[in-house]
């Protein structure tokens, strides 16, 4: 059983359970015919989960991959979701999708992670979510407006005849 770090300034039940869901990778990759992921990995993942739970406290799915890789995914049912997938050799995959906008990001080490990227998605997925963590939320960047502000309208043109 790989050995997480529990967060000793917090009892949150999420982040309780999203531990617990990361501390029985091994069992769960076993049970369900996956290779089992490298102990790095995990570690790697426990110490970005923390962190992304500082950024964005929320419930977080963890789970093993058929790649050798922990998933960490937050969403949210009516705005979106963000997934970071660390992989077995120390890099990283983090998959954004908001409303009908998608965006990703590979990360040769997955120890660059939290990035402004990242950091920037959760609080996208916060604020879209109307979770958002007011003090806790950096300053907003042309991205964010851009997720806040209303489409622009599609230009009319008048019908045009059709020759009979």
């Amino acid at each position: 059983m790989p050995d997480i770090r529990r967060a000793k300034e917090t009892t949150d039940p999420d982040l309780v359970e999203a531990q617990t869901d990361l501390s029985e990778v091994f069992q769960e990759a076993r049970e369900d015919g996956l290779p089992r992921p490298a102990r790095a990995t995990v570690e790697a993942a426990d110490r970005l989960l923390r962190e992304m739970f500082q950024l964005s406290p929320r419930p977080y799915s963890v789970y093993p991959t058929p790649d050798r890789e922990i998933a960490i995914h937050g969403q949210h049912v009516n705005s979106g979701s963000v997934l970071v997938l660390c992989d077995s050799e120390g890099g990283a995959l983090c998959l954004v999708s908001l409303l009908r906008t998608s965006r990703r990001a590979r990360y040769s080490d997955v120890d660059d992670l939290p990035d402004g990227f990242l950091t920037q998605a959760l609080h996208d997925l916060d604020r879209l979510a109307g979770i958002g963590r007011g003090s806790r939320c950096l300053t907003e960047t042309t991205s964010s407006r851009a997720l806040t502000q209303p489409a622009p309208r599609a230009p009319t043109r008048a019908p045009t005849k059709v020759p009979a």
